[in-house]
């Protein structure tokens, strides 16, 4: 995986401490917009100083290949942030898996940048990492987070009962799975 990638539309890039003041640009600016789908936030999370640990997080997770978090910026605007797309719980073992993840500025939603962002995302993890199956859990009313999934061809395979917290309290979300690279998938695995 690379730290910078470039679509149609978008800039798809890692983070640097040097970022952090942007980060928390978008943060605050979507603070209320995000909060109806993400826990409860640290007391100090609307600070540079925290956001500048995030970054130094999800960098050690992508030197680590446990999970890769990407910052969207439109080209002709690389100092706003509009989105993000990542991918967690990365196991590049016999199951080979990971957890989709993506979100868009309010201001930005409708453009068709989450579908392409995770399009691309999609197409490099799976080669990079040679995964086979991807999980996006959503929670349930969320119409348009479901249409970016179907777009990428991910399936609905029920409910993941109270797997995250919303708020302050655990939540119920929908399971959907893409699967991928079967044909480089090893013996032990065939379908035959």
């Amino acid at each position: 995986m690379d730290f910078l990638y470039e679509t149609k539309h978008l800039y798809i890039r890692t983070l640097i401490d040097d970022d952090a003041g942007i980060l928390l640009d978008y943060c605050k600016r979507n603070a209320g917009f995000f909060s109806e789908y993400e826990t409860e936030y640290p007391e100090n999370y609307f600070t540079e100083e925290y956001q500048r640990m995030l970054i130094k997080g999800y960098m050690q997770q992508f030197l680590k290949s446990t999970g890769v978090r990407y910052y969207l910026f439109e080209k002709d605007n690389d100092e706003r942030i509009v989105g993000t797309v990542g991918l967690s719980r990365i196991i590049c073992g016999e199951e080979r898996s990971a957890v989709l993840s993506y979100k868009l500025d309010r201001d930005f939603c409708g453009k068709g940048y989450a579908t392409e962002a995770c399009a691309e995302l999609l197409n490099r993890a799976a080669k990079g990492f040679r995964l086979h199956r991807i999980e996006a859990d959503i929670l349930p009313g969320n119409v348009k987070s479901v249409a970016v999934a179907e777009r990428l061809g991910f399936k609905h395979e029920g409910k993941a009962r109270l797997s995250h917290r919303v708020g302050n309290a655990w939540a119920d979300h929908e399971r959907y799975s893409l699967i991928i690279g079967v044909d480089e998938l090893p013996p032990a695995y065939s379908r035959s």
